[in-house]
């Protein structure tokens, strides 16, 4: 996956154009260039071949701007670079949007450049750019689930089989379905595997479901979420790494930036387990016609002692 921070720091050197209608921008790796024009707008040209070019149209996504591909002219340092590129664009008044922007694109873009399939990209960008919109700021739960869900898929040997059974939905009483299994991923920071679960999960198929405890630490040389996206992203194809970046900001939305302050690493001597769900401690239920979506929090160190099966034996 591309560096955002590499996008970032060439826009940081950059003024604005002089002229209305030219751009002045910074090549950066595989001739993607960062660019701004006379108002401002922090604009990125993905190279793209002659035959990807297509009918103009643009897409406006609240502050984000798609422009098919055609030819534009971007001025490079005392070079005035010319060819086919599709143009996505962020507006000025919306700086605070830079770093989601950034990261978003980056786990969307092909790793084969230039583009030879410009309307997959403006798909992926289309889908995902939507959730940049929201204001409602992630709580530390939700980004320590997250945490815990991307290390799950980095810690798999064929990652795309578990994003490809990634749950999204805030209703899905579960987080993975693969290989037959379902995966309940719950992360703790300390080292007691306690977990809050609903009981509904447990019952859901005690003989396939399974329950990752996951404790991590708060670590300065810790992972942040961007982190992860991008050690597992090169593993991924094109529409599965465009699958992670959607699920990763429909849980930050704009606040990428926040957060990336969330640095995160797994106990050395405390690794990640799977405890079959049959196993788990619950409280019983005396009229479950009656009594009805239960919550508790359950310590699992005795059952993941007993019953806990490795990461690597369990998904490989």
């Amino acid at each position: 996956m591309r560096d955002p921070d590499e996008l970032r720091v060439a826009f940081a050197r950059l003024g604005r154009a002089a002229e209305p209608g030219t751009f002045v921008g910074h090549a950066c790796a595989d001739e993607i260039i960062c660019a701004r024009d006379e108002i401002g707008n922090y604009d990125l040209f993905v190279p793209v071949i002659d035959s990807a070019v297509y009918e103009p149209l643009s897409t406006r996504i609240g502050s984000v701007y798609l422009y098919s591909p055609r030819i534009y002219a971007v001025d490079v340092g005392s070079e005035r670079r010319v060819g086919p590129y599709l143009r996505v664009s962020l507006g000025g008044e919306r700086s605070d949007l830079l770093e989601a922007f950034l990261a978003t694109f980056c786990a969307c873009l092909p790793e084969s450049l230039p583009l030879t399939d410009a309307r997959a990209l403006v798909r992926h960008l289309t889908e995902v750019l939507w959730l940049l919109q929201g204001d409602q700021a992630p709580t530390p739960s939700e980004i320590k689930g997250l945490w815990a869900e991307l290390w799950l898929i980095h810690s798999a040997s064929n990652p795309g089989a578990l994003v490809a059974g990634w749950h999204s939905r805030a209703r899905d009483k579960i987080d993975f379905s693969v290989g037959g299994m379902a995966l309940e991923v719950k992360c703790h920071e300390g080292r007691e595997r306690l977990h809050r679960l609903r009981l509904d999960q447990l019952e859901l198929s005690p003989d396939t479901t399974y329950l990752v405890s996951v404790c991590v630490a708060s670590s300065p040389t810790g992972y942040t979420i961007l982190d992860l996206v991008g050690r597992i992203g090169y593993r991924l194809s094109d529409s599965d790494r465009a699958l992670v970046a959607r699920q990763v900001v429909s849980v930050v939305g704009a606040d990428v930036g926040v957060a990336s302050e969330f640095k995160f690493e797994v106990w050395p001597d405390l690794p990640p387990v799977a405890v079959p769900a049959r196993v788990v401690p619950r409280p019983r239920v005396e009229d479950p016609q009656v009594v009805k979506d239960v919550e508790f929090v359950v310590d699992i160190s005795n059952a993941a002692r007993a019953d806990g099966i490795a990461l690597a034996a369990l998904l490989d």
